[in-house]
């Protein structure tokens, strides 16, 4: 089985509709000017090869959650099994870790409280192990946060408070402490 191809510049078009660029190595490497189509095999190699590069240009930009990566990828080449690798490829070499990243996450959003944070971490495919430890470690920083809050919006009326701070994930007997501590 052979894919067809175009090729404009280094960017590959595959008729399967995976678009993506490749190094001018590449285009060498498997002769793709002189050609217009190319055997599974090679296709594969060429989409691990760019995949590789494309999640190491990712990576150098920021960090991912796994999940988040994983279905980038997945979208743009198409080839769960390769994903796969080179996304264990990246946890072994420690470029990816979503322990540290869910830790991040908690860190820089601390306006949450533990409901919008545990919802937002299982969408990020955390385990509820590694959810409940972080959690568990920022209870005194979720408490200093809703304390914050209530003093803002003490002028308002309790429904509005209670209501706003659930939004956020905080919870009704945390949010009711809090008001009565402002009494």
């Amino acid at each position: 089985m052979s894919n067809s191809y175009i090729l404009r510049k280094n960017k590959l078009t595959f008729e399967n509709k995976v678009e993506f660029t490749v190094s001018n190595s590449i285009i060498n490497d498997y002769s793709l000017k002189e050609k217009n189509s190319i055997s599974r095999e090679n296709y594969l190699e060429i989409v691990k090869i760019a995949m590789k590069n494309y999640v190491i240009f990712l990576l150098a930009k920021r960090d991912y959650f796994r999940k988040d990566l994983e279905d980038k990828l997945y979208i743009k080449y198409k080839e769960k099994k390769i994903v796969l690798e080179i996304i264990e490829e990246m946890e072994n070499r420690e470029y990816l870790n979503d322990y540290n990243m869910a830790k991040q996450y908690i860190n820089s959003h601390k306006k949450y409280g533990r409901r919008r944070l545990e919802f937002e971490l299982k969408r990020k495919n955390i385990e509820n192990s590694i959810i409940d430890d972080l959690l568990s470690e920022n209870i005194h920083i979720e408490i200093e946060e809703l304390e914050k809050n209530v003093e803002k919006m003490i002028k308002q009326s309790p429904e509005k408070i209670y209501a706003s701070l659930m939004r956020k994930g905080f919870q009704y007997k945390d949010i009711k402490e809090a008001i009565d501590r402002r009494k």
